[in-house]
Parts: structure tokens; C-alpha cells; sequence
């Protein structure tokens, strides 16, 4: 799915509701998407667990070029967590492009630096070993 466009013009944006139609079409047209990058695994997970969802799209004027679907955690075990797809087997990067995936990668690096969040399950976020594929989940 990676792009041979320009791609200097991706910005991340928090998702709003009415990226939903965008955000779902996305997951569901890249080749390693999971049914856990899906909008109706965030309802699940926040209506269930109450986690906080920041899930983060990485746009340009073409449109979506890539997601990460995160929810901050808090509680006795972790402290305050920054978790790709609580409860599921696959998350992460979803990007159809090394500029997506590298702003989607900066952008969680300064939730992390700026807000003392840790990041847990690193290896889910940035294997590339896991498909084979660096727009998956590569750094």
C-alpha cells in the first residue's frame, strides 16, 4: 500500500468523530489491518474498561494515511500507559506511507515525553519483523 506521492504534507490529528467513515475505510483497505484498528473496538474497549482512546491519524490532502489506535490506562499495574489495542492480539501502525508512519511515530514519542506516559507493548508498535512489512508496524 505505500504510496510513490509526495508525502511532505502529512499531518497527525486526533481522530474526531466524524473521521470515523475515513478512519474505518482506511483500516479496512490496508493489507494488515486487524479487526482492533477498527472505530468499533474503541467504542468496546471505552464503554467496557472506561480507557481513554487518543487515537491518532496521520492525514495529508489526498486524505487518511495512516492510523494508531491508543488508549491511555491507569491503574495499580501499569501507572499511566499509553496501550495500542487493549485485550487484542494486533495494533499498532497501520500507514500506507514511511511519512505517515514516521509522523504517527513522533507524535507518540511526544505524548510520551510530554506527558510521563509510558509506552507499553513497544514490540506490537514497532516490530517489523512481525508481517514483514515496515509500514505495519516498522521503525
Amino acid at each position: 500500500m505505500e504510496s510513490q506521492a509526495d508525502d511532505t504534507n502529512v499531518v497527525i490529528l486526533e481522530f474526531l468523530d466524524s473521521d470515523r467513515r475515513e478512519w474505518d475505510d482506511f483500516v479496512l483497505a490496508h493489507p494488515h489491518s486487524s479487526p482492533f484498528h477498527l472505530i468499533a473496538w474503541k467504542n468496546t474497549i471505552e464503554e467496557s474498561y472506561r480507557y481513554k482512546p487518543v487515537y491518532l491519524l496521520a492525514r495529508d490532502p489526498r486524505g487518511v494515511r495512516g492510523v494508531l489506535p491508543l488508549f491511555l490506562v491507569r491503574n495499580l499495574a501499569v501507572g499511566k500507559a499509553l496501550i495500542s489495542s487493549p485485550f487484542g492480539v494486533y495494533g499498532g501502525i497501520l500507514a500506507d506511507s514511511p511519512a505517515a508512519r514516521q509522523n504517527l511515530i513522533a507524535a507518540l514519542r511526544n505524548w510520551e515525553s510530554n506527558g510521563g506516559w509510558i509506552i507499553l507493548s513497544y514490540a506490537m508498535l514497532f516490530q517489523s519483523s512481525v508481517l514483514g512489512n515496515p509500514m505495519y508496524h516498522g521503525m
